[in-house]
């Protein structure tokens, strides 16, 4: 009686643990999934049509899809791994708040650099 017992304790703990993990990575994964997907317009604006975005364009997009996408993914950023993820999205963001993208050469180059680069936080490890 005591080990059936004993049996179901454990049972039941890992159980649960393992659903547990379950369900974080599934959150993960969806925070994941909005953080691509804030950036997806611009870059099929960008890349697909082949238009110019102007600092007024990317301002808005920043502002609404973006920053939220970014502080919400922020929790799953591992605690080694969030002064990188942090220089990535003001390494993004900074020539829309203090220059012009006109400064760049290839601007299309420079900008899917930058989103990868925070982009890569949401692979599976």
């Amino acid at each position: 009686m005591g080990i059936t017992l004993l049996g179901v304790i454990v049972g039941g703990y890992v159980g649960y643990q393992f659903s547990r993990k379950v369900t974080e990575e599934q959150i993960r994964k969806m925070a994941g999934a909005k953080l691509r997907a804030a950036f997806a317009p611009d870059l099929a604006y960008f890349f697909l049509l082949g238009r110019d975005l102007t600092d007024g364009d990317m301002g808005d997009a920043l502002i609404t899809r973006q920053a939220p996408a970014v502080e919400e993914y922020r929790v799953f950023v591992p605690p080694e791994s969030q002064g990188r993820y942090q220089k990535a999205w003001e390494h993004y963001y900074e020539p829309f708040r203090t220059q012009n993208l006109a400064i760049y050469k290839n601007k299309k180059e420079i900008y899917r650099e930058r989103i990868e680069a925070i982009l890569k936080f949401t692979e599976l490890n």
